[in-house]
């Protein structure tokens, strides 16, 4: 795991602006620790940069653009069949996270952006439809994947990646029904087929709400790197950010300060226009510098891990005493003992792969 210079390097690199003096090996070891590469080698061509890097640097930053650039317009051909035929079944699926940013009209925000999956979002009453039309041409259910809540993996062992059908978006204390991702949003044309793509906004909420709340990185001090500059390129977008409304979508205690040490970081490392009251307050001060910290030195992930979840639970103490009695009288001792171990493991492990 980078420590904090090599994450402010591949932080500048990604931005455009690499380092004097860089040890390129050693930071496109770390950028591929982080899973932005070929984002990196994308917002080098950009510049006209690559052709100033050591051979060795240049070699292989090409072969890695050229293969994201392979990926990304199979993943793209891969989305617009899937839309089309759920359109055919009546359906106008919603993109979410990677979806979006590939779907999203003019100048392609997806350059470099590795995808692993297809995050699709319909109307609970339009998942057997939708699902049923993806089986017809060939999807088949993932019953091992470990996909989010509230969705269905689907996969074709000849394609690029799976397809992720949700009913919402749904985290600790926060989800986002079909109707509330979709307001404000706007139908875009994917090959003969619409979906809708939502406002910048709601997207910006999707993607703090996923790496915070569900992949539990406000209370563990990691860094999704791709998903900051993701949030980026939103804010830097057209269309803006609602702050209010943003700030609206995050209710009070931990989901809020959440929210404030996201546009803290991203405002920090990236220089990201947030406005002052959303990046203000003392725990997401305190988080900000404890991720720096943890950067440095990643011994201090379990302890401050241990720190964030007394001073902000995931789950307030009452709820959480009425959900273990429930479960009490509704499972065995062993099984409640089996699933607290397996939960207390998702704060506690090391980082998900990307995450620093």
């Amino acid at each position: 795991m980078p420590d904090r210079s090599r994450l402010d390097s591949v932080v500048a690199t990604v931005s455009g602006n690499p380092p004097p003096g860089a040890d390129w090996m050693e930071l496109i070891a770390a950028a591929n620790a982080s899973l932005v590469t070929a984002t990196m080698a994308a917002r080098l061509r950009e510049k006209g940069l690559i052709a100033s890097l050591p051979a060795d640097a240049q070699d292989f930053l090409r072969d890695v653009l050229e293969r994201a650039e392979e990926r990304s317009a199979m993943m793209m051909a891969q989305l617009a069949e899937a839309v089309e035929q759920l359109n055919r079944a009546g359906v106008t699926p919603l993109l979410i996270k990677g979806a979006a940013i590939l779907g999203a009209p003019g100048p392609q925000r997806s350059a470099g952006r590795i995808l692993a999956d297809l995050d699709l979002v319909v109307a609970p009453r339009a998942l057997p439809a939708a699902l049923a039309a993806l089986q017809a041409i060939g999807y088949a259910r993932d019953e091992q994947a470990g996909h989010a809540p509230s969705a269905t993996a689907v996969f074709r062992p000849e394609d690029a990646g799976s397809i992720d059908l949700h009913e919402q978006f749904h985290t600790l204390r926060l989800q986002f029904d079909f109707d509330r991702l979709r307001s404000g949003g706007t139908l875009v044309k994917l090959g003969q087929g619409e979906a809708w793509l939502p406002s910048p906004t709601m997207q910006l909420a999707v993607l703090v709400a996923h790496d915070q709340l569900r992949d539990r990185d406000y209370w563990r001090g990691h860094i999704d790197i791709r998903h900051l500059f993701d949030a980026a390129n939103l804010i830097e977008s057209g269309d803006g950010i609602d702050w209010d409304l943003l700030d609206s979508l995050f209710p009070a205690g931990a989901s809020k300060s959440a929210l404030r040490t996201y546009c803290r970081t991203i405002h920090v490392l990236l220089g990201a226009p947030v406005p002052a009251e959303l990046r203000r307050g003392w725990r997401a001060g305190l988080q900000y510098r404890r991720r720096m910290l943890q950067a440095r030195w990643p011994a201090v992930m379990l302890p401050a891990t241990v720190l964030s979840v007394l001073l902000d639970p995931p789950i307030p103490p009452f709820e959480l005493v009425a959900k273990i009695a429930h479960e009490l009288r509704h499972s065995e001792p062993r099984d409640l003992l089996f699933r607290i171990r397996r939960r207390v493991r998702t704060f506690l492990t090391s980082a998900r792969a990307g995450k620093l």
